[in-house]
């Protein structure tokens, strides 16, 4: 059976009482429930593109409880200037994947085409082709 979580927005923030219900959303709910499950966010984990050290520390604790994390690139998880994201650093684990690009990949053996935001306006003829 795949047993797979989806999410959208999570849209995590320093600010409260924001932050509170995010740490409540993860350790009272998702991570009890859902832990064993293949977790796929739709975009902006974040509120903002570079978020507070200790918001990314603590999001990327809360991905590594789940079996496999699949990250969308949303327009709040990129810098409208082009300098990076705060998922950058989740790459350096093993089960967590980030997609900036337009990707087809195998998600617990169902073929799934991953379609990320981007500023780029030359993007949006490879998209047109699909």
């Amino acid at each position: 059976m795949n047993n797979i979580l989806i999410i959208s927005d999570i849209q995590a923030y320093k600010k409260e009482p924001y932050w509170t219900g995010i740490q409540k959303l993860f350790e009272e709910y998702l991570i009890p429930q859902y832990k064993d499950y293949t977790f796929i966010h739709n975009g902006d984990i974040y509120e903002i593109a570079h978020p507070h050290a200790k918001i990314r520390k603590k999001m990327t604790e809360y991905l590594l409880n789940f079996k496999e994390v699949y990250n969308l690139m949303g327009n709040h998880d990129l810098d409208v200037y082009h300098k990076g994201s705060g998922l950058e650093e989740t790459k350096l684990h093993k089960t967590i994947h980030v997609y900036d690009e337009l990707s087809e990949i195998m998600i617990e053996r169902l073929n799934c085409l991953m379609i990320p935001f981007s500023y780029k306006m030359s993007i949006l003829e490879e998209y047109n082709n699909i």
